[in-house]
């Protein structure tokens, strides 16, 4: 898949190598720009060369910056998911405008034309057939120097299929050396990264169980965390209103068959900053701790569809709601269930999506009989979401106190745990 190069391009400079585009990265903030697929992929990257009208030569070389900007891919070259837009692996540009750069040029002057301007109105006979046939001429000699031209790019281009094709083969055969001497690295890499997050071993212990330098597992537990992140990322979790239903069990259809997602927040440890700003931000007066907070949501029959960042232990669970996105995702005739502490109807009015959620205690300090039924069927629903939070949790690391050196990949992690629920047998079994 051709990779997108916007997530990484605040900082430099990337120009749309298709001719006449003058997208980049700096001045052009609302596109995206996707790497040409690399020569595992040769079959996709000719149609990419061939789609920019692009030869690979002494003018035109790809390398790490060499980028087609969103401007020439459809709509549907994309897919969307909760966490970012990816660009489908099939995809090729296909939206240009060569008709409109090709008439912005200066058309070539027809021989007719050519004729009325190089005619003088009051020359004679014999100086208006000279021009005439000095024109002739000239015609003929750029139609010799057309056919010539054809000639030789026919050659060109045979010669640069029978180079692609020797290409192929080189890659191939290094595809193969290459794949037993990766196997046993790749495993290695996969097996550090599931102790960490599972086991929730020391960056100091693993380095001594696998015998390499301390910093060397650190390296390879953030580059993998970060791949499993890419990877899974790409998966599309929120699903349709129609699939929902279709799975939804027995007891929503006849209690609340209108529930799209249960939301519930939760809170992982974290060491305490030395800045007393960044300390009292990290605060949770619940937990009595500094904690990141995060925020998830199943559908009804017990499947993880949302996934937030996470935030600062100090906000509300109404805040993170508010910036985590998922009101976005709602559609007007949805419903979510979440606990007492998500007061969202401020937040939810004019969106046609309403919430259910416990009662309050009454002014009197007792329950009508309703609101106590009304209580019960919401928590015996409700506790599917928390059941999911402990299922992500049995990962040791989210268990204990995640150090701040984690900081930086703490999200992916978050998000990681959490999709590799998707994997394990369902939350919910479904009744015959």
């Amino acid at each position: 898949m051709a990779s997108p190069a916007s997530s990484t391009s605040k900082q430099r400079d990337e120009y749309c190598c298709v001719p006449f585009c003058n997208g980049n990265a700096r001045t052009n903030k609302e596109l995206s720009f996707h790497h040409i697929p690399s020569e595992k992929k040769m079959l996709t990257r000719k149609q990419w060369i061939v789609a920019i009208r692009r030869d690979e030569g002494e003018f035109f070389k790809i390398g790490g910056n060499t980028v087609v900007c969103s401007k020439h891919f459809k709509k549907e070259d994309y897919r969307w998911t909760p966490n970012r837009k990816c660009l489908k692996p099939e995809a090729v540009p296909s939206v240009f405008d060569w008709k409109l750069n090709e008439s912005s040029r200066k058309a070539p002057t027809s021989r007719q034309s050519l004729f009325k301007k190089m005619k003088v109105d009051d020359r004679e006979d014999e100086d208006e057939m000279v021009v005439e046939e000095s024109v002739c001429e000239v015609h003929n000699s750029q139609s010799v120097e057309h056919e010539n031209d054809m000639s030789c790019d026919s050659n060109i281009h045979a010669g640069c299929l029978e180079k692609i094709e020797k290409l192929e083969h080189v890659v191939q055969q290094k595809d193969s050396e290459l794949k037993d001497k990766t196997y046993e690295l790749a495993s290695l890499n996969q097996k550090l990264q599931m102790e960490r997050l599972r086991c929730g071993f020391l960056t100091e212990d693993l380095s001594v169980r696998f015998n390499i330098h301390a910093s060397t597992v650190s390296r390879k537990i953030i580059t993998w965390t970060n791949y499993l992140y890419f990877i899974l990322g790409g998966i599309n979790i929120w699903p349709s209103r129609s699939k929902i239903m279709e799975h939804m069990p027995q007891d929503f259809k006849l209690l609340y068959p209108n529930t799209r997602v249960i939301i519930d927040c939760t809170e992982i440890f974290t060491e305490r900053p030395s800045s007393l700003a960044l300390a009292s931000k990290t605060f949770s007066s619940y937990k009595s701790h500094n904690t990141w907070k995060g925020l998830v949501g199943i559908s009804p029959h017990g499947a993880i569809t949302f996934i937030s960042a996470l935030y600062s232990g100090c906000m509300s669970d109404i805040e993170i709601t508010k910036h985590s996105g998922l009101i976005d995702l709602l559609e007007p005739g949805d419903q979510i269930m979440a606990d007492k502490g998500f007061i969202l109807n401020k937040l939810l009015k004019d969106t046609g999506v309403s919430i259910a959620t416990p009662h309050f205690l009454c002014s009197d300090g007792q329950f009508t009989p309703s609101q106590i039924e009304d209580n019960q069927k919401i928590a015996s629903l409700r506790i599917h979401v928390e059941r999911h939070i402990k299922r992500a949790k049995e990962y040791r690391l989210l268990q204990y106190t995640v150090p701040l050196s984690l900081a930086g990949s703490v999200n992916q992690l978050w998000t990681v745990a959490n999709l590799l629920t998707l994997f394990r047998r369902p939350l919910i079994k479904q009744k015959n």
